[in-house]
């Protein structure tokens, strides 16, 4: 029986100093599990790792996150005996030294309208015991045999703005211009199918507003101690290997 936990025990809490207890698990009965194995992860961003999003609120700046698998001999994961996820000490550590950020794995969320601490949930699956990991915005069931996933779009996008505001630090100026660039091609893209298109006027006007205020002069933020990351490759999102 697939069995979902609030957060995940795993090695990655000694390269986390917020650690945080882990809360206590959670069952809901549910059929026979066909997932497949998805092995544990953590979240990760980088300074210049940044993408323009259409949501709720129009097109958005927010953070270009990845996922860390904790697979075994990926990415320098380290296999553990009698465990299906491996040790990423090494893999976070040398991440880091190229200027990523850990999202806590204690971060609060928002997942389909509860607020909670966590942003992975762990089942069984065809792997076996909590063989399936995934985050809080994956709500898997099923329908006959087939496993579906039921998505917590919102709740993601609130996550990477709370990313951005509590984790990310000022966006650099080089990267604010290449998204400059791509707000101002959108813009342009819109503003040619507006003529055709209510839909696209609506969007060549979100995006005028998202521009007016995107190019704005920028308030200096209060400088904070501590090190400052080395600069990844490239400046913009793109693959997970800076």
């Amino acid at each position: 029986m697939p069995v979902v936990s609030q957060a995940v025990g795993t090695p990655l809490q000694a390269a986390n100093p917020s650690g945080g207890k882990e809360p206590k698990r959670v069952v809901r009965q549910l059929e026979a599990s066909t997932l497949d194995v998805k092995h544990d992860f953590v979240y990760l961003a980088h300074p210049l790792r940044w993408d323009v999003m259409m949501t709720d609120r129009g097109p958005e700046v927010l953070p270009a996150l990845t996922q860390l698998e904790f697979q075994p001999g990926l990415a320098g994961v380290l296999p553990v005996k009698g465990e299906m996820s491996g040790d990423p000490s090494y893999a976070i550590t040398t991440k880091q030294s190229k200027g990523w950020l850990v999202i806590p794995e204690d971060f609060e969320v928002t997942a389909f309208g509860e607020r909670r601490r966590g942003y992975r949930h762990v089942y069984d699956g065809r792997g076996g015991p909590d063989s399936h990991h995934c985050s809080v915005w994956e709500r898997p069931y099923q329908v006959g045999g087939t496993a579906m996933i039921q998505r917590d779009e919102a709740g993601y996008i609130q996550f990477l703005r709370d990313v951005a505001a509590k984790v990310m630090p000022p966006i650099d100026p080089n990267v604010r211009r290449g998204l400059e660039a791509r707000l101002r091609d959108m813009h342009r893209t819109a503003a040619s199918a507006s003529k055709n298109s209510y839909t696209a006027d609506n969007v060549r006007a979100q995006l005028e507003q998202k521009l007016q205020a995107f190019t704005a002069p920028e308030v200096q933020p209060e400088i904070r101690a501590g090190k400052s990351p080395k600069p990844a490759p490239r400046a913009t999102s793109g693959g997970d290997d800076a």
